[in-house]
């Protein structure tokens, strides 16, 4: 998803910036409503390797939309989405707020931060979804969308890194006091 939306940052304007656009919340969509799937398929080998396969093709379909963009069929018709952008957006949007109710229906159970960050993320994803088709309608700027979606990215990355960092010290502090202990036992 995210390498979708930076080829549609530097794509002109036209159909394949909204294809970019339609295509970031498909596959970001797709690969989230996954958590439905259950344990012994989501660790299979081969839904292992989805998240590289939708990464390769999502680099090809990006380089080729960014630089010929006149390949693509077209997704707006005098400044209205085509029916096929609009069930494109729809149905991603419906992908992403399934997921969404995964993780609110663990975050029910668990109170987990990680599963409150992931239900907003893709409430906010699957609202994006939904509503960006009528901001044509509404002769709304696209750019409100796009800084949602700013806002999720940068949200969960920042958590990540965060966690990362707090999990990497309290590691660190378990490692010393274990040899601690290995050394109080050797006297």
């Amino acid at each position: 998803m995210g390498l979708l939306d930076v080829f549609h940052a530097f794509s002109p304007p036209g159909d394949s910036f909204v294809w970019l656009h339609s295509m970031a919340i498909l596959v970001g969509g797709f690969l989230f409503a996954m958590v439905w799937l259950p344990n012994r398929i989501a660790q299979s080998r081969l839904a292992s390797t989805l998240s590289t396969v939708v990464a390769i093709v999502a680099i090809i379909f990006g380089v080729s939309t960014s630089a010929f963009p006149d390949t693509l069929p077209s997704m707006i018709n005098e400044g209205i989405f085509t029916t096929a952008a609009n069930v494109i957006n729809i149905v991603s949007g419906l992908f992403f707020l399934l997921a969404a109710v995964y993780f609110v229906i663990r975050y029910r159970s668990d109170h987990s931060i990680e599963d409150f960050l992931f239900a907003n993320f893709c409430l906010l994803n699957g609202w994006v979804g939904l509503l960006f088709p009528l901001s044509q309608l509404w002769d709304a700027d696209w750019w409100f969308w796009h800084l949602l979606r700013l806002i999720a990215y940068f949200t969960v990355i920042s958590y990540m890194f965060i966690t990362f960092q707090r999990s990497e010290v309290e590691l660190k502090q378990h490692r010393e006091h274990l040899e601690e202990l290995v050394q109080m036992r050797t006297v």
